[in-house]
């Protein structure tokens, strides 16, 4: 198009839209309108809403009637406030409405006519009864077709922009025909498809089915689970649901069940710059369909354009769809379409999706949130209960990442607080996506949990689409059991471990296990894969040449070091870590003194009072023929010992006998070892009261050996941090109105 022709086509358009909002549109004589039909053959016509009407009133003439209950049930945002013998209903409009969508009898619309009272203005409809097959038929030409057809200027039967935007002030939407959406101010250009025209296409060319009547599906997926999966509610398509059911009817569920007001469970948010982040909080599930095991939902939201001047918006229409296999997987796809006709898209929409959902597991709202590995995804837990996160797909997100589900007491967070912001020009936006975690390693734990995913975002032409997905797995966990033999608690450096590491796994329904393993807190570690047969237990082997190779790679120092062995089969579900530990000595270490603690409540650098902490002592006799000394543990006043947990060995034997035990002590008179022969004690203690706010250096578990040559000791519990007050019952505030409500959900 040349500059002359463009300045033409420009003028025309602005002529267009001033005459448009000029003057006040009269009314027309008698308009004929084509009835459309739905799923049911039942005819019916869409009313557009113009201005800001809240009242319309219809009179049906002829012997035409009105389907009350179908159009009631279709139009929930509107109110029928007054009706007389069903010949004139008078309906109350909220102004969010942009049609209404009236339902006849079949056998009364031969022929008939209605009367349409809106904006003081009165249109009277004829209508006009095409036989179903003859409609779809018509409705068949692809939207593609029409607009090349515009574009083109050949011949068509769209009626000319001029002639739509000349209507009647009240507007009657022919469904055989274009979209002629009368545009506000900020949409100059008709929308290249409806959101209806959506749904409708999906049903007619892709085999879709209506199931407006019912927003889930449900699927058995064993003898003892059925999988239930759909849209929890109709203001917010986004907000979709999955959960089990048993044979017994306990309900397993994976989030809260919070599905309205500012703490709903689901968030989801839009972002045309990077951190700029606007929540979807209200856009309408407007249709439903399902096909096979996959039920979708139809809905569109608007954007404002980033131009000085803003023009026009930008017009998306959203399907969300949920499919379900029989493994329990249930794959969310979130598609946007853009819509709008610019033009000329001077200012291209560049957009991203993020979402962010507060877990509950089996009750439990504060979980530890886990790597799948390799990059999968990330699962929560609670035992026996398990949920995974799949990240791996074509449309899968750029970041993903565990966050808290709730700030000061409400659910107050953003994706900012799951994907870190870039700093320079050396950063990017990021979560846990950017750490090759291994399996069953931590992402992160609070003590209200969330997962968080957010896709990068980008252009957006007209009439193109694009998809956002993962898959939620809620199925039955049947993870491999995993057992492997001992190893030498202490290795030469640079020699290693003289033997094959052997032991044992089973799997109830995989082929398939990989064992992986690694050491420390090394960010690569390797695997060796292992055929199983289904229920049977499987030998496994780590060839020693393969193992100690690893190892040296590594350049590990001196000292206690610890190894870690998980196996996962092919559902990604994976064992229980079994670690090893092990000390690298020099050739002249006479013995090996160490000490571990794990804190079984919580983890080691967030310790609070109650927890319950487990200490391991370990003495390793390496060169001395004849060793003997007194052994003396002296527990902090911080720390209270459980005696009936304290076991002493030598070489897995039990000496429990020779042990003097008292509140703040465990001491051994005469401790004899050989060489080579290992002393272990093991205990628990829990934090006391007296122990708050301490800080975590002070409070030190102390070990000695001595006898008339050697005196050595060993410190424990010397880390960062101090010791924290005992979470309490989860509070949260809900806003209810202007009244702020506080609930205390009881333990």
């Amino acid at each position: 198009m040349n500059k002359k022709r463009l300045c033409c086509f420009i003028v025309l358009n602005i002529f267009v839209i001033l005459t448009m909002f000029s003057s006040e549109i009269k009314a027309t004589d008698i308009q004929d309108v084509s009835l459309s039909y739905n799923e049911k053959n039942q005819p019916y016509i869409s009313v557009k809403m113009v201005g800001e009407a809240s009242t319309m009133t219809i009179q049906f003439l002829n012997q035409v009637a009105l389907d009350l209950e179908t159009t009631k049930l279709k139009n929930p945002d509107v109110i029928i406030t007054d009706q007389e013998n069903q010949r004139t209903v008078d309906f109350q409009i909220n102004n969010t409405v942009k049609e209404v969508r009236l339902f006849f009898n079949p056998q009364t619309v031969e022929s008939g006519e209605i009367e349409i009272k809106q904006n003081n203005q009165v249109q009277t409809l004829k209508l006009v009864n095409k036989e179903p097959e003859k409609e779809s038929s018509v409705e068949s030409t692809t939207l593609e077709q029409k607009d090349s057809a515009e574009e083109t200027g050949e011949s068509s039967a769209v009626p000319k922009e001029s002639e739509q935007l000349t209507e009647s002030a009240v507007e009657v939407i022919d469904e055989t025909e274009l979209n002629t959406d009368m545009p506000e101010t900020k949409d100059l250009y008709k929308q290249s498809q409806t959101v209806q025209e959506l749904y409708e296409e999906d049903i007619k060319k892709e085999g879709w089915q209506s199931n407006e009547e019912n927003n889930y599906l449900v699927k058995s997926i064993s003898d003892n689970q059925r999988l239930s999966y759909g849209f929890a509610n109709g203001s917010d398509i986004f907000l979709t649901d999955l959960f089990s059911t048993d044979a017994a009817g306990h309900k397993l569920s994976y989030r809260h069940n919070i599905n309205t007001g500012s703490n709903r469970s689901v968030r989801s948010y839009y972002f045309q710059e990077e951190s700029d982040y606007k929540e979807l909080d209200d856009v309408k599930l407007q249709f439903v369909s399902k096909k096979g095991e996959s039920i979708r939902g139809y809905g569109e939201f608007t954007v404002s354009n980033k131009v000085v001047v803003d023009v026009w918006t930008y017009h998306v229409l959203v399907k969300v769809t949920l499919t379900a296999d029989a493994m329990g997987n249930v794959k969310k796809e979130v598609e946007y379409k853009r819509v709008d006709k610019p033009i000329i898209d001077l200012t291209p929409l560049k957009i991203g999706y993020s979402e962010l959902t507060d877990t509950d597991l089996n009750g439990k709202d504060g979980v530890d949130v886990n790597y799948i590995g390799n990059k999968k995804g990330m699962y929560i837990e609670s035992d026996p209960y398990k949920v995974m996160f799949h990240v791996l797909d074509k449309d899968g997100p750029n970041q993903w990442n565990a966050g808290p589900g709730r700030k000061f007491l409400v659910w107050a967070t953003t994706p900012s607080d799951f994907f870190s912001k870039p700093w320079g020009i050396w950063t990017t936006i990021h979560g846990a996506e950017n750490v090759e975690g291994k399996p069953s390693e931590l992402i992160k734990h609070y003590d209200d949990s969330a997962v968080g995913f957010r896709w990068n975002a980008e252009t957006l032409k007209p009439k193109s689409s694009r998809t956002f997905s993962y898959k939620i797995n809620l199925g039955e966990p049947k993870p491999p059991k995993l057992i492997l033999e001992d190893i030498p608690s202490s290795v030469l450096n640079g020699e290693f471990f003289p033997t094959d590491i052997s032991g044992t796994v089973v799997d109830e329904d995989s082929s398939k296990v990989a064992l992986h393993y690694w050491v420390d807190e090394e960010k690569e570690g390797t695997s060796v894969n292992v055929d199983t047969a289904s229920h049977q237990i499987q030998n496994v082997t780590i060839k020693k040449n393969e193992f100690n190779q690893y190892l040296t790679s590594k350049k590990l120092s001196t000292g206690k070091h610890t190894l870690y062995f998980v196996a996962q089969d092919e559902e990604d579900h994976s064992s229980k870590v079994v670690e090893k530990e092990f000390t690298i000595v020099k050739s002249g270490d006479k013995y090996i003194f160490d000490a571990t603690l794990k804190n079984q409540s919580s983890f080691i650098n967030a310790i609070h009072v109650g927890d319950k902490l487990h200490y391991k002592i370990f003495f390793e006799n390496l060169k001395i023929a004849n060793l003997a000394g007194r052994f003396i543990n002296e527990i902090p006043v911080e720390l209270q010992l459980d005696k009936d947990s304290v076991k002493a060995t030598v070489d897995k034997q039990d000496i429990g006998k020779s042990l003097l035990i008292s509140t703040d002590r465990i001491a051994i008179n005469d401790l004899p070892l050989k060489k080579n022969q290992i002393f272990l004690l093991e205990f628990d203690v829990t934090v006391k009261d007296s122990g708050l706010n301490k800080m975590l250096v002070d409070v030190i578990n102390e070990s000695k050996f001595k006898n008339e040559t050697i005196e050595v000791k060993q410190k424990s519990l010397g880390s960062e941090g101090k010791i924290l007050d005992n979470p309490k019952p989860y509070i949260f505030l809900v806003h209810q109105k202007k009244r702020l409500l506080q609930v205390k959900v009881p333990t």
